[in-house]
């Protein structure tokens, strides 16, 4: 009798661990899609977040000063973002041609320096002119350029 009763309860014992674990493996694997969409959108504000700065100047009619555009070129702190300028200077050494991006500005680029030189005219950007601004986007949605035109 002291065996059947130690069979029993060894026997209930191993039925409620496996329950229990079975119960587990079920919450578990809820948990898991919960947690890979709570990423994803993680991801996704991440993502807009970065953006953030730029997206600003997205909205039609919005104009920034030469001191906001040299601002953005000298902060760039990734090369996945580009910065095109057409100033005074580009847009009439270049009037009546195809060329339409302007002077190209990068995290790599040297020609960030010259912003300031006034000498270095396709590259001087007058603190105190005024910008409209165009927004490229690639494929992802991600900004991928800015070009501001002096008005």
């Amino acid at each position: 009798m002291e065996t059947a009763k130690r069979i029993l309860l060894f026997s209930v014992g191993i039925i409620l661990t496996v329950g229990f674990i079975a119960i587990g493996m079920t919450i578990f694997n809820k948990s898991k899609t919960s947690i890979s969409n709570t990423n994803a959108q993680y991801d996704s504000l991440v993502s807009q977040y970065s953006d953030i700065e730029y997206a600003l100047y997205e909205s039609t009619g919005s104009t920034a000063s030469g001191s906001e555009v040299a601002r953005l070129i000298k902060g760039l702190d990734d090369d996945s973002i580009s910065i095109y300028v057409k100033n005074g200077a580009y847009l009439k050494n270049n009037a009546g041609s195809d060329s339409s991006e302007g002077v190209k500005y990068t995290y790599n680029s040297d020609s960030r320096k010259l912003i300031n030189d006034k000498t270095e005219s396709e590259h001087y950007i007058n603190p105190m002119a005024s910008f409209s601004c165009e927004l490229k986007r690639d494929e992802n949605g991600c900004i991928a350029s800015l070009t501001f035109t002096q008005e």
